[in-house]
């Protein structure tokens, strides 16, 4: 994700409620599920089964839900992005954890 020019201080007191919604998000009970062979593509749920769930693409930075449509950023794709981003982090670990021997050398 771009980092984002703040010029304002609604704006930036806007991207810091958002920043401070989507490290809450998982906690608050969303939960995702990825596209069938579109590693960047997700389904973001909210908590309440009778709400609409939103299409996050990590790689082109978009979500469907109506606060990205407005503002350009949201909580979903924040949250969305961090997740890939800690996933890609634990399995880069783990295959240098799994590494043969000679591979280090």
């Amino acid at each position: 994700m771009e980092a984002i020019i703040i010029n304002d201080i609604e704006t930036a007191r806007h991207h810091a409620n958002i920043a401070a919604k989507a490290a809450r998000l998982w906690a608050e009970g969303y939960t995702y599920k990825p596209f069938d062979n579109a590693p960047n593509l997700f389904f973001v749920f909210p908590p309440d089964p009778e709400k609409t769930g939103y299409i996050v693409d990590t790689a082109a930075g978009y979500c469907s839900c109506p606060g990205f449509k407005g503002a350009g950023v949201c909580s979903h794709l924040v949250a969305m992005t961090d997740e890939v981003e800690f996933i890609n982090r634990v399995n880069e670990m783990e295959d240098a954890y799994t590494a043969p021997v000679d591979a280090c050398h």
